[in-house]
C-alpha cells in the first residue's frame, strides 16, 4: 500500500472548514477522518482547536476562545452542538415560514379565518331567508314566526296580514248623488244644481 503523505494530509486538515449551511455534526466528523492521517501526537487538540478556528459561526468561536485552556474537545463540541439546537430552535421560534411539529404557523391560520370570514359575509343568505311571505310582503324563514301574525289588515279588515300584502281590492267609493225634485221652481233648481257641482267636486 501507498505511504500516507503526512504533509498533503495535514494539510488538508488545515484547510478544512465548515460550510455554510453544513450542520456542526457533518464538519466535526470530517475532521475526526482527517486528523487519523496527520500523524498528530494529540489529536484531539488538533481537532479541538481546527472546530474553533474553521467554525462557521463567530458567536461558537467567541465562547471556545473564552474557555481558554480549560476547553477540552468534549466541551468544545458539546458547546457548538448546542448552539446550532438553539439557533434551529430559534429560527423555528420567529420565521413565519417554519412549520414546528405540525402546527401551523400563526399568521396562516390568521389568515385563513379572515378568509372563512370574508367568505361568509360576501355569501348570499339563501340558506337563511325563504321567499317573499304573502301576509307579511317580507322575507322571512319558514321557522320564523310572521310579523304580520296577530295583526290586522287596514285594507280588507282582515286578520294575520298587513295591508302592503293585500291583494284585494278596495271598495268602490261613490258619490254622493244629489236629486232634483221636478216640481222644484227653477230658482232652487240652480240652487240644487249648484250643489251638485259641489258634491263631485
Amino acid at each position: 500500500m501507498p505511504k500516507t503523505n503526512t504533509i498533503f494530509a495535514r494539510y488538508k486538515f488545515n484547510e478544512r472548514l465548515q460550510g455554510e449551511g453544513e450542520s456542526f455534526e457533518h464538519f466535526v466528523t470530517e475532521l475526526k477522518l482527517l486528523v487519523k492521517q496527520c500523524g498528530y501526537e494529540n489529536s484531539d487538540e488538533m481537532v479541538r482547536d481546527r472546530i474553533v478556528f474553521a467554525t462557521s459561526f463567530p458567536q461558537v468561536r467567541e465562547k471556545l476562545l473564552s474557555k481558554g485552556s480549560d476547553l477540552t474537545l468534549e466541551k468544545a463540541i458539546d458547546m457548538a452542538r448546542s448552539y446550532e439546537i438553539a439557533q434551529t430552535q430559534l429560527k423555528a421560534m420567529v420565521d413565519p415560514h417554519t412549520n414546528l411539529q405540525g402546527a401551523a404557523p400563526a399568521h396562516a391560520v390568521s389568515t385563513k379565518r379572515q378568509s372563512t370570514q370574508q367568505k361568509h359575509r360576501r355569501a348570499p343568505h339563501h340558506n337563511n331567508m325563504g321567499k317573499v311571505c304573502g301576509r307579511c310582503a317580507r322575507a322571512h324563514s319558514q321557522k320564523e314566526e310572521c310579523p304580520a301574525k296577530g295583526r290586522r289588515c287596514k285594507k280588507c279588515n282582515k286578520m294575520n296580514q298587513f295591508a302592503k300584502a293585500c291583494r284585494s281590492e278596495a271598495p268602490n267609493q261613490r258619490n254622493p248623488v244629489c236629486s232634483i225634485n221636478p216640481d222644484t221652481p227653477s230658482e232652487e233648481a240652480e240652487l240644487f244644481i249648484d250643489s251638485i257641482t259641489k258634491c263631485n267636486e
